[in-house]
């Protein structure tokens, strides 16, 4: 299947299953972990802004996405193979949620 360009209804098939899983996942109730590190963060992000400047955690944020780009993953797949290239995605967004993980926390969200 490399060899050949994936026809219309291939790709319109894999879109609709990338939709149809998407939107499961969004159905989906969040979890203890999630709720309670939403909890977690509501408490102490008001009290750290008290002590802490917000030019200063700008500067926090902005070392973080600067040191983050040196640890982007890196993309070489057959993109005409949709299972590496599902791979891919999965390691680009384990990547993503930690970045955002960490710069939600310093911001406070």
């Amino acid at each position: 299947m490399a060899d050949k360009p994936l026809t219309a209804k291939a790709m319109q098939d894999s879109l609709d299953r990338v939709i149809a899983r998407q939107r499961d996942y969004e159905a989906r109730r969040p979890t203890r972990l999630g709720k309670g590190t939403e909890w977690a963060t509501s408490l102490f992000g008001p009290l750290v802004g008290k002590f802490v400047k917000p030019e200063w955690v700008r500067m926090a944020i902005d070392a973080s996405d600067a040191s983050a780009s040196y640890a982007l993953p890196t993309i070489s797949h057959d993109f005409a193979v949709l299972d590496d290239c599902d791979a891919a995605a999965r390691r680009v967004q384990a990547w993503a949620q930690g970045l955002n993980a960490s710069s939600g926390f310093a911001a406070g969200d």
